[in-house]
């Protein structure tokens, strides 16, 4: 009797809207790809960052200092007046 209960016909589901969705997960995965490549072409342009100085560090310190208090200027720029609170 179970048998004849069960003698509905089957639906048929189809779904559509998959080929849209694949075609959408492509664009997002090809769009992070691309974004990575950028970003690891940005990074071989650059090089590798130097190791860190402590003498270096006080140079450019001391370089914009005196940029600050109006000791060193730019060829073909104005003279600026000196900023003791930046210095």
């Amino acid at each position: 009797m179970a048998k004849e209960e069960n003698k509905e016909p089957r639906k048929i589901i189809v779904d559509e809207d998959w080929k849209q969705e694949a075609q959408k997960e492509k664009e997002i995965l090809a769009a992070q790809e691309e974004a990575e490549t950028e970003k690891q072409q940005d990074e071989k342009d650059y090089g590798p960052l130097p190791e860190g100085n402590f003498a270096a560090l006080i140079s450019m310190l001391t370089t914009q200092a005196l940029f600050a208090m109006g000791l060193l200027h730019i060829k073909g720029q104005e003279k600026r007046e000196p900023d003791l609170a930046l210095a």
